[in-house]
């Protein structure tokens, strides 16, 4: 278990290529997967890494279901172990990136679709992302920065809303870059220096505040203040913006060579650089039909019902295309239009990178200051407005991240991964490993996982290995739908209507009321009475679970309960080895592993609960793991996992995981799931008792 969380440790730095095609929300790592899928078909004493690396018959002939396939990790590791694999999904993205990686070493060499766009649209877009210095010296533009507009409902001054004066600064090093808020030039500075002082403006401004704090912003002419979010609803349109800087290189790119930073200048935007930007508009305009409508750009309007996050609506947003500004809906145009026109199987390769390409080419990306790079939409699991955004020019071949032919070359990388697929080894480096995929079937279905009735055999499958939804950690749909309406013109979705909306079918809770959380349950049941209809007799069920909320680990409880499903091992396994913005102190990392089988005869009526034996037992198993992981993993196993952990061993024990001679419960699991976990003092040693 320990060496298994240092190879998820390494993944969440560096994931497996397979996994880097497009963008998917909260993956599991494919190490996890792999060991889960080598440990289910490990005989008794049998050699767990030589099957990890070398993999094993044992999958060959057999069916590996995951009900809630996602960004696939599941399917694909079950796959190349040679396993026949069946994915079900809602969500008609997730299902287009899954039906990719399956046979993503099918797939051609995408250099030549390449060139052919970068000649037929790359080339001819070129000046739309030039500047001239002022020396007169002509010069590429890889970034771009905005700035939001606030008009003061107060006293009508123009205001830049900007939250500091600060654009980049080295993270590993002295210096920083600020700019004056009057006339846009750009300073370089100590790192230390907290102001700036502009000779020509005579002002000296603070670098590390400004106008906007919090979502808030100060008129300083006025001094009213006004939620940004709430601009929308005052203007009647979405965010305005104004150019105000540049980033350059100072020598052109070679190659697919990345320029070095010290060949990168910011500068202010000048004159001239908003005249190249209104003929960008100029020339999307032209290409605008009779009816105003763009070609090649989908008009499809953001849901306005049932959402978990209404952010976009409350920012003024109706239609995805109004998150992206006239040089890159210009560039999508042109560049949608030229995938259209590839032939299969490219098409569908080059698709998904002009897909993923989207979040790093809109209005919603922002400036990893200390890095001095592009930080996507949806870095943050969110539509987060950025009310300095930066916009990238996409044509550029290995500097500037999220260019699309970088996007291209990660679709690739994920095509050779499939070919030449290679394993971490716990000591550092990787080992090749020789997959057995061939012959293997792999059948993606766009639908509900509540009925699969017509789609799957009862007893036809021999594992489910899944990672269900969280109730409501992240509704993934409402993120997924920012890419649909270009799958769907681009030929990898069907079209609204035509199959199930994952929008409105997901089965993430809207809110963690009462009701939420019991709907959140019914549904998930649901999945779960599918689940286990379609296994064989000897078949099992494994998935992964996480929650901070102790209704959601009730919920997961009644829902197995309901569907006949009962636990006979419980096991933490790293789940998230990453250091984002979504991990901190309260965060739990540790995924809780549940093995189960279908078991009609141990459904419980009434409220779940707890006897004394069964308790004690689920402190004494939690105990022995949460002893194990806080010696073995140097304080990675935390208060927030040991929490998480402790409600997963208390819905195993509800369920009857253990065997004990006294089965009255006493102790209601509602109630002990709001239990703090025992400490390391109180962690005791297990009892004569089995798991069953």
């Amino acid at each position: 278990m320990e060496d298994l969380a240092v190879l998820a440790s390494r993944e969440g730095r560096r994931p497996r290529p397979i996994y880097g095609a497009h963008r998917w929300f909260a993956r599991r790592f494919g190490s996890a997967f792999r060991a889960l899928l080598t440990a289910a078909a490990l005989p008794d004493g049998g050699d767990f890494w030589k099957s990890y690396y070398e993999g094993t018959d044992h999958w060959h002939g057999k069916t590996v279901l995951d009900p809630f396939v996602g960004g696939g990790t599941s399917v694909v590791e079950a796959s190349r172990l040679g396993a026949d694999v069946v994915g079900v999904d809602v969500d008609a993205v997730a299902c287009a990136i899954t039906r990719f990686e399956t046979h993503a070493a099918e797939a051609p060499d995408l250099s030549p679709a390449l060139t052919q766009l970068t000649e037929a649209v790359g080339e001819g877009l070129a000046p739309y992302y030039r500047t001239e210095t002022a020396e007169g010296e002509d010069r590429i533009v890889l970034h771009y920065f905005w700035v939001q507009t606030v008009t003061c409902g107060n006293c009508a001054e123009t205001v830049e809303a900007h939250p500091h004066h600060q654009l980049a600064y080295e993270a590993e090093g002295t210096r920083q870059w600020a700019f004056c808020p009057q006339c846009h030039g750009v300073q370089e500075l100590p790192r230390g220096e907290t102001e700036l002082r502009c000779d020509g403006c005579v002002v000296t401004v603070p670098i590390q505040t400004g106008p906007v704090r919090y979502g808030r912003l100060t008129c300083p002419c006025c001094g009213s203040r006004e939620r940004l979010i709430d601009v929308a609803a005052r203007t009647g349109r979405p965010p305005e913006w104004r150019l105000f800087a540049l980033e350059t290189l100072e020598t052109a790119p070679t190659g697919k060579r990345s320029v070095p930073l010290s060949q990168r200048r910011f500068r202010p935007a000048t004159d001239a650089d908003l005249r190249v930007f209104e003929s960008a508009e100029r020339a999307l305009r032209e290409r605008a039909e009779p009816d105003g409508s763009l070609p090649w750009i989908p008009e499809r309007r953001i849901p306005r019902e049932g959402r978990a996050d209404d952010r976009l609506l409350n920012y003024g947003y109706d239609k995805y295309s109004e998150l992206f500004n006239a040089r890159q809906l210009l560039h999508l145009s042109l560049l949608a239009e030229a995938v259209a026109g590839l032939g299969e199987p490219e098409r569908e390769a080059v698709t998904l990178a002009f897909s993923d390409h989207l979040t790093t080419n809109c209005m919603m990306s922002h400036y990893a200051f200390g890095w001095r790079r592009l930080a996507p939409l949806f870095s943050v699991r969110a539509y987060r407005h950025v009310t300095r955004p930066v916009e990238i020019n996409p044509w550029l071949d290995g500097t500037g991240r999220g260019t699309f032919p970088n996007a291209v070359h990660g679709v690739q990388r994920a095509i050779e991964f499939a070919r030449q697929p290679k394993e971490p080894l716990v000591k550092g480096g990787f080992r090749p490993v020789s997959d057995s995929a061939a012959g293997a079937s792999a059948e993606i279905l766009h639908s509900n996982s509540r009925d699969l009735r017509g789609r799957l055999k009862d007893e036809s499958v021999d594992l489910v290995l899944t990672d269900p939804p969280y109730l409501d950690n992240v509704a993934y749909s409402e993120l997924s739908d920012f890419f649909l309406p270009w799958l769907q013109l681009l030929g990898l979705a069907a079209a609204d209507g035509e199959e199930v909306a994952g929008f409105e079918e997901n089965l993430a809770a809207r809110g963690r009321d009462e009701a939420a959380i019991e709907e959140y349950a019914s549904s998930l049941a649901r999945s779960f009475r599918e689940v286990a209809r379609v296994l064989k007799a000897d078949g099992r069920l494994v998935f992964t679970y996480q929650h901070g909320v102790a209704g959601a680990w009730h919920a997961l409880a009644s829902a197995m309960n309901e569907a006949g499903l009962r636990p006979i091992q419980v096991f933490p396994l790293l789940g998230d080895g990453n250091a984002g913005s979504h991990n901190h102190e309260g965060t739990s990392k540790w995924d809780a592993v549940f093995v189960a089988v279908e078991d009609g005869s141990a459904t419980t009526t009434g409220p779940l609960k707890l006897s004394e034996a069964q308790s004690e037992h689920v402190r004494a198993h939690y105990g022995r793991w949460a002893k194990r992981l806080s010696k073995m993993t140097e304080g990675r196993f935390r208060e927030a996992d040991r929490r998480n952990f402790f409600r997963a061993c208390l819905v195993a024990g509800a369920l009857g995981m253990f065997s004990c001679s006294e089965v009255e419960g006493r102790t209601p699991l509602a109630a002990a799931l709001k239990q703090t976990p025992p400490g390391p003092t109180e962690q005791k040693e297990a009892p004569d008792a089995s798991i069953v």
